[in-house]
């Protein structure tokens, strides 16, 4: 089936294994804190404490993540290629577990996802890649994060509840 998807289907059949991913690691957390962890409770807080906005960059920065490295044997030819995908993966990775346990990560993974969006249309200008509608589809969610970083958590409140009350984030 993979290979009827052409060399990028690997980052389409992905997706789906990442939600069951999350649904593993959110069960893990709860039962761990609900047993003392601190790890599982620090982490647990961690994301309870973020905004919806803040939830969502991070859930679409593991989509990318989960995208790029799905990506690695498809660019098996282009060792340097496949290299920058594993480490833009496990980049996205480890920022979005940093969220869950300290503050500063939005500057952090805000970078990443700049230098995704400025790589990829360097590729695309340079004629090393064509565009496709996995690389362009990938590039929406990284700015679909971006903006989820960007804009002020109080206004995703406004947009849900349709009031116009100001609530600190």
């Amino acid at each position: 089936m993979v290979r009827a998807l052409g060399e990028h289907g690997a980052a389409i059949v992905a997706l789906p294994w990442l939600a069951v991913a999350l649904f593993a690691f959110l069960a893990v957390l709860t039962y761990g804190a609900e047993r003392g962890e601190p790890l599982c409770q620090r982490c647990l807080a961690g994301l309870q404490a973020l905004g919806l906005l803040r939830k969502l960059a991070l859930l679409l920065a593991l989509t990318s993540a989960t995208i790029h490295l799905a990506l690695i044997p498809a660019h098996s030819g282009d060792p340097s290629t496949a290299i920058l995908f594993m480490l833009d993966g496990l980049a996205l990775m480890a920022v979005s577990a940093w969220a869950l346990l300290r503050s500063g990560w939005r500057p952090a993974l805000g970078l990443l996802l700049f230098a995704n969006l400025a790589a990829y249309a360097y590729y695309l200008a340079a004629g090393l890649e064509t565009a496709d509608a996995v690389g362009l589809g990938t590039k929406a969610i990284e700015a679909a994060a971006l903006l989820g970083l960007m804009i002020p958590e109080r206004w995703s409140l406004v947009a849900l509840s349709g009031t116009r009350r100001e609530v600190n984030s």
